[in-house]
């Protein structure tokens, strides 16, 4: 044997205190400059379980040399300075796993950014509010509020706002008329968002451009698919959408699809579907939630 294990040392230890005995182990050329074997070496010196014949004990590494000859500070000493090796392996340890750790929240914080931003937004207009919602939970202050690129506002005001507001009083947020002043941009459509029924996107190419309209998309995202309705005005370029609107434009996807034509017949079946899908008939409660129509300034139009 070139050492005691701590095990059999801890039940010498233990027996000692009970039995008197001796222990020959004489004969075993010990390790000596072995740091595993630092621990043995200690015990040698400062137990008290009888050794026979300690001081002739030899080391492996040289028969002439005795155990008790053997410097324990000097071996100390080298071992510890093979140590860093150990300790850089642990501190790589450590660093490995705060990288991993920063990985999986950087990963989580990309992959709920929009959430996140929705709540940044939310949040801070209650507690500019002192905390007091401007709008019941239960009743949403708007049917429907309307994304769309500035390009197309005269669309929206002569198409949407007189069908929609004028023949099927309904009450719809336009940004340009609605939005309030002295807001930022963002948390007026996160508002506008909470306080919608529905949300309708006026697709065109300028709103695959404007990226408030993709601010927008990506917020009303976390909203039920089915409250979205897609309303392709003009034709759009497939590669010039975004993902998000490539997804939602996907037949399989949850939400209305609604596309405008140029003849009246293709124009009339528009507005059916529009006019099904706002107002349900297989459910004669669903208009209750609304709150008495609103005076709307007039809408800003460009020339």
């Amino acid at each position: 044997m070139s050492s005691l294990s701590k095990d059999l040392r801890d039940s010498l230890e233990e027996l000692s205190e009970r039995v008197r005995f001796s222990v020959d182990i004489s004969g075993n050329p010990f390790s000596c400059k072995s740091c595993a074997s630092l621990p043995f070496l200690r015990w040698l010196r400062t137990t008290s379980v009888r050794i026979v014949a300690k001081d002739t004990l030899t080391c492996i590494e040289n028969d002439n040399l005795r155990v008790v000859s053997i410097s324990l500070e000097d071996l100390e000493a080298s071992c510890a300075s093979a140590a860093p090796g150990v300790s850089l392996l642990i501190v790589l340890s450590v660093a490995g796993g705060v990288g991993l750790c920063t990985l999986i929240m950087l990963l989580f914080l990309y992959t709920n950014r929009w959430r996140l931003r929705w709540y940044y937004y939310s949040i801070k207009r209650r507690l500019r509010d002192d905390g007091e919602s401007t709008y019941d939970t239960d009743r949403y202050r708007y049917d429907t509020c309307v994304v769309y690129a500035d390009a197309d506002l005269n669309w929206v005001a002569h198409e949407l706002v007189e069908q929609v507001e004028t023949d099927w009083a309904l009450s719809l947020f336009v940004y340009d008329r609605d939005s309030q002043a002295g807001f930022p941009i963002a948390e007026n459509i996160v508002q506008s968002l909470e306080t919608s029924r529905y949300v309708l996107f006026v697709v065109t190419p300028d709103f695959c451009d404007d990226k408030w309209c993709d601010f927008a998309l990506n917020m009303a995202l976390l909203r039920d698919h089915k409250s979205l309705v897609m309303l392709y005005i003009k034709p759009i370029v497939h590669d010039c959408a975004s993902r998000t609107l490539r997804a939602l434009m996907n037949p399989r996807t949850r939400c209305t699809l609604v596309e405008w034509g140029d003849g009246e017949y293709a124009q009339s079946l528009f507005w059916q579907r529009l006019h099904d899908t706002l107002l349900p008939t297989s459910d004669s409660d669903m208009l209750l939630y609304r709150l008495a129509p609103c005076t709307h300034r007039p809408l800003l139009l460009s020339e």
